[in-house]
């Protein structure tokens, strides 16, 4: 298999545990991949994951396929989500080094598994800001408005919540 004809290419990977990961990618060489991983091995990259040719069981292009989610078989997919679980800093890198659809992606995954972000919430209502701030790609843009209005709204109904216990515990029930 011939990897670097996948470079810059929209691609889905199965890997040799049957895992699938979709996005675009990168060709790294033997010499690229020795000098800053320490593997003497081709690869592809999608985002910050490495694929080393030897754990690739089959890679397609997805340059010819149109779906309502582009060139993805899905609204998000593998990346997005191990990429979420990884935690704050994974999606730090995502919102400030790469391209508007993965961070769409990952804003996508993140609407529907809003409990995968618990730990950092209040950080990653910092990265919907500064989305804001700095993002001029509508699609990110309403994206990251619709979270920031869930994240108000829950907001909201737990300060309701709390209010109530507080008026039923003076009311002596």
């Amino acid at each position: 298999m011939k990897l670097s004809k996948f470079d810059e290419k929209c691609v889905r990977i199965v890997d040799i545990f049957g895992s699938v990961y979709e996005g675009y990618c990168v060709y790294n060489n033997k010499d690229y991949n020795e000098s800053e991983f320490g593997e003497r091995e081709e690869s592809l990259q999608i985002l910050n994951f490495i694929f080393y040719k030897s754990i690739i069981k089959s890679v397609e292009s997805l340059e010819s396929v149109d779906t309502p989610y582009g060139h993805f078989s899905n609204k998000y997919g593998n990346l997005e989500k191990e990429i979420v679980e990884e935690g704050k800093i994974f999606v730090e890198d995502i919102v400030d080094y790469e391209d508007d659809i993965h961070i769409y992606r990952v804003l996508l995954y993140i609407e529907d598994h809003l409990d995968k972000i618990n730990d950092y919430k209040d950080d990653f209502i910092n990265i919907l800001k500064s989305l804001l701030k700095y993002n001029k790609n509508k699609d990110v843009l309403n994206e990251a408005n619709k979270l920031l209005k869930i994240n108000a709204f829950w907001k909201a109904l737990g300060s309701l919540f709390f209010n109530l216990r507080k008026f039923s515990s003076a009311c002596g029930e």
